[in-house]
This record gives structure tokens, sequence and C-alpha cells, in this order.
């Protein structure tokens, strides 16, 4: 019989810094699930801007030595998330999110960062942040920001599983059901390993 063990944090942090129209709230839960036939692991993060949130452009280099070659299926799964998700707002009357081609790169740049550095956060070994992540790739037209991230191995379905997870958690859903979302894209990498690191950033 397989075993569940659940573990939940959740941080909450607001910085203002006055007369500089400069607003940063930052909510970080993070939900880790491990099941003996397989693991998941993932977190959900929002920041949101006021007028304009202001960053450093930090860039982060990719090298290939842990990632698995990204194929034509790899692109079909980041789709077929993409649709699901679609599918669980329309299930609750919301808008369907636009695939963004910028997006997607700055959910694809994180993902194989994570393959290739072997870690597991919204920030990166440097410390960025999807918003230094969106800045270094030239994406700052936006007034919030998400991210949902995810890794599974040992599943025969990672996209069904991950899609199922991020539901049953709290943070997740609201995360990927939040009707201000108006673009969203999701980034998939690839271990030698089979394991399969998702990444899911939303914009409006």
């Amino acid at each position: 019989m397989n075993s569940i063990f659940l573990k939940l944090n959740a941080n909450y942090f607001i910085l203002v810094v006055s007369n500089k129209k400069v607003f940063k709230s930052f909510i970080l839960l993070a939900t880790i699930i491990a099941m003996s036939s397989g693991t998941i692991f993932s977190q959900s993060i929002q920041i949101r801007g006021g007028n304009r949130v202001v960053t450093s452009t930090k860039r982060q280099q990719v090298s290939d030595d842990n990632l698995a070659q990204t194929t034509s299926e790899i692109s079909k799964m980041e789709r077929k998330l993409f649709d699901l998700v679609n599918q669980k707002r329309a299930d609750k009357g919301l808008n369907t999110l636009i695939w963004s081609e910028d997006l997607v790169k700055v959910a694809r740049l994180h993902s194989r960062n994570m393959v290739t550095y072997n870690f597991f956060s919204h920030y990166g070994r440097d410390n960025s942040s999807v918003v230094d992540r969106a800045n270094s790739l030239g994406f700052n037209k936006w007034q919030s920001i998400g991210e949902n991230i995810a890794y599974t191995s040992g599943f025969d379905n990672p996209v069904e599983f991950t899609l199922k997870q991020w539901t049953l958690s709290a943070s997740h859903k609201k995360n990927f059901l939040d009707k201000k979302w108006s673009k969203a894209a999701i980034g998939i990498a690839k271990a030698k390993d089979d394991t399969f690191y998702f990444t899911e950033v939303f914009v409006d």
C-alpha cells in the first residue's frame, strides 16, 4: 500500500519602499508530497507590482550536462498541461489564458536551470526570481506575475499527475485559477534520469 507524506510551509512577505512607487507582495507556499511509487515536489508564488517593480536583471547560464534533449514530445506535454489548466478555468467560468511565447522562454529557462544545477526553488542559484528571469529575457510588460513549479519522477502520466497535485494544493489551485491572469505558458525540462521539471508562469 502506498504511503503519502505531506508537508506544508507558508510564508508571506510585503516590501514597501515609500515614494518610489515600488510595491512587492510575495506569497510563497510550498507543498511537498512524496509517494512510494514516485515523487512530486511543487511550489507556488505570486508577485504583484504597483506601477513598476524595480528589480535587477540577472542572467543564468545553462549547461546541458544533466539535461535530456528537448524534443517535440516535451513541447506537446507543455501544451497539454496548458490546455488542461485552461479546462479547469473554463469549468469555473474563468477566462481562457492566452499562450505566450515570451513566457514560455521564461518558464523553460527556469526548468532547465533546475535540472542543470540540481535544485528546486522559485529562486535561482544566483537568487534570481521570476521577475529577474522575465526581465533578463526582455519581458517586463505586466502588472502581476505568478509562478507554479513542480517536479515529478516515477509516474506514467507526469502531466496529469502534476495537474492533479496542483489541484489538490490550495495555493497552486488558487494561483492557476486566479481570474486576473490573461497570459501564461508552461516550460518543461527533462533530466537524464527521466525526472520532469515544470514551471508555469502567469501574467496580467
